[in-house]
């Protein structure tokens, strides 16, 4: 990720849960990513609220393309009917998933967006081709994706696996 970029990458604002889950999928595909996320840990807004237990048990919280992932690891599930608290979330699922080696090189932590852009602008910023804006506390959410004009769907992407 180091070298200069031949093509421009899909860039993923924000490491939490959804942030997490896209980035998966994009490494799934062989798509070319960056991961964002403005705090200094992964899913740092959720670690705000740690100590809340959630309404859903873990098989609602855990993506299976994530999961596919995780299991090339020494990661174990959790107990499936088990309702983790948000600092259960973080340890046992988004952390591991963040530290995979499909996803840990493309992370950037402390990394605050301030504006998107879907070209190098003449300044040098690093410009996407696509980016999907995964929440998070104080995130503007779809708003990012409609300043672009064109609303973003998650499930209903334009991204195609890349052959490789």
């Amino acid at each position: 990720m180091n070298q200069p970029l031949t093509e421009l990458p899909v860039v993923v604002i924000g490491a939490g849960p959804v942030g997490l889950a896209a980035a998966a999928h994009l490494a799934d595909r062989n798509i070319d990513f960056l991961l964002l996320e403005s705090g200094d840990e992964v899913a740092a807004a959720i670690r705000q609220w740690g100590h809340v237990r959630l309404f859903s048990p873990w098989r609602y919280n855990i993506d299976a393309t994530a999961q596919v992932l995780l299991e090339k690891t020494a990661w174990t599930a959790p107990d499936l009917d088990a309702n983790p608290t948000g600092a259960d979330l973080v340890e046992e699922y988004l952390a591991p998933l963040a530290a995979t080696p499909q996803i840990a090189p493309r992370l950037r932590l402390g990394h605050k967006v301030t504006a998107i852009s879907h070209a190098r602008d003449r300044r040098g910023l690093l410009g996407c081709q696509h980016s999907v804006v995964a929440g998070g506390a104080g995130a503007a959410g779809t708003g990012y994706s409609r300043h672009l004009g064109h609303p973003h769907r998650l499930g209903g992407s334009q991204l195609r696996r890349r052959r490789g």
